[in-house]
């Protein structure tokens, strides 16, 4: 039996701040994880539009964009293999298109979003990067 002198919490009051610091560790974790995932996205479109100007001196040193893509980061020219590691670290993946006179490059972003540069200097959100005409298709 339980004397009504006893100094204690009651199971409901433990309950109650259980749930309110559960409550304050979402918020907290959810605010630490969105400006990381914001960063690595924005880190991935800064290195996918550096992409674009290793594509131009690519094509200034062969005068076609041939060969400079490749299907992973160990094929492909030496301007793709650095840039494509280098996206992948921040990324879900990169893919990429080239032709004669032009090429296009995706990165599938950890905030769940693409993003698409190629030759005409367009750099944005996209569905994909047209592999017919190797640039940027906002379909």
């Amino acid at each position: 039996m339980c004397k009504k002198d006893q100094a204690g919490f009651t199971l409901i009051e433990l309950l109650v701040v259980i749930a309110i610091i559960g409550i304050l560790t979402t918020i907290v974790v959810l605010n630490v994880i969105a400006p990381r995932t914001q960063a690595m996205d924005n880190s991935a479109k800064s290195e996918l539009n550096l992409l674009r100007s290793a594509g131009e001196m690519y094509y200034a040193e062969n005068n076609t964009y041939v060969g400079f893509c490749g299907s992973d980061c160990n094929s492909g020219s030496d301007y793709w293999q650095k840039a494509c590691s280098s996206i992948v670290d921040k990324s879900e993946g990169v893919y990429c298109h080239s032709s004669s006179s032009a090429f296009c490059a995706q990165v599938a972003l950890v905030g769940g979003d693409d993003y698409c540069i190629d030759v005409s200097s367009y750099g944005g959100a996209t569905a994909y990067c047209d592999s017919s005409n190797c640039s940027c298709d906002n379909d």
